[in-house]
């Protein structure tokens, strides 16, 4: 890539901060959508054949046994739709410490298995690679996924192409380190999580609201948070409007006083 690379520190003035009443809104986290509406035979029958479905005959007894725990522990719930029952379940509140929530009622059912837990939680990213539910950005900030697994699925399942454009566009910048582009896609996924789409539906104020959760959690910035940015607009996804570099002010979501940086 050339000096207008990703990481190349700008030589532009940064974008100018956002008001209250200017900053883009990221958009609104909805309560139903046509894949979380679908009876239980619908999502079963969905997946359990390809391409949700592994390839060998160990791995889908183990991915049936998974998906059927959690649809049956969903069931258990009140709601309509698979996200209402994610929702009253309280799991989504309770971000890194949710898998105490199923695990209970999983030890309550009579599951005391370990490989029985174990797939459950290994298919629980597959629910989300499907749009079944829609986890908020701060439960997929503090949640831990197993390397790799949430990001995989939902460019397997989701947006093949996209997350094969960021990759490249990533991967095409020597500056960029692999631990930076890892944290880019991860950044992608979170967002498709949340928001449902792909990455072309991805908009400022997506971003900066996943930046700002991140800070909030964890009390100071990740890094990459302009590498993110720059890639997604490098990409197209952001719109002509959208300013080239991250807003000076993205609340606490990079170091106050701070200038775009190589990340």
């Amino acid at each position: 890539m050339t000096a207008t690379g990703l990481c190349v520190a700008d030589t532009a003035p940064a974008a100018p901060s956002h008001t209250a009443h200017s900053r883009p809104s990221a958009r609104p986290q909805q309560t139903g959508w046509p894949a979380t509406r679908q009876a239980r035979e619908q999502v079963w029958t969905r997946l359990t054949q390809p391409p949700f479905a592994p390839d060998t005959r160990v791995s889908r007894r183990r991915h049936e046994v998974g998906l059927g725990l959690l649809l049956d522990w969903l069931q258990d719930q009140p709601g309509r739709t698979w996200q209402d029952r994610w929702l009253v379940s309280g799991a989504d509140t309770h971000g890194g410490s949710w898998r105490q929530i199923p695990a209970l009622w999983l030890r309550d059912r009579g599951h005391h298995v370990r490989w029985r837990h174990d797939t459950f939680f290994q298919t629980f990213p597959v629910l989300i690679g499907a749009d079944l539910i829609r986890p908020s950005p701060s439960w997929l900030v503090t949640a831990a996924f197993r390397r790799g697994s949430l990001v995989n699925v939902l460019a397997h399942h989701r947006d093949c192409d996209g997350f094969a454009r960021l990759r490249a566009l990533c991967s095409a910048d020597a500056d960029v380190s692999p631990a930076a582009a890892s944290r880019t896609s991860y950044r992608a996924a979170l967002i498709l999580a949340a928001k449902g789409g792909t990455l072309n539906d991805i908009t400022t104020g997506d971003v900066l609201e996943l930046l700002e959760v991140e800070a909030d959690a964890r009390g100071t910035t990740v890094g990459a948070t302009h590498l993110f940015y720059r890639a997604l607009h490098t990409m197209g996804v952001l719109g002509a409007d959208a300013p080239a570099t991250l807003p000076r002010r993205c609340a606490s979501c990079a170091p106050a006083g701070s200038a775009p940086a190589p990340s």
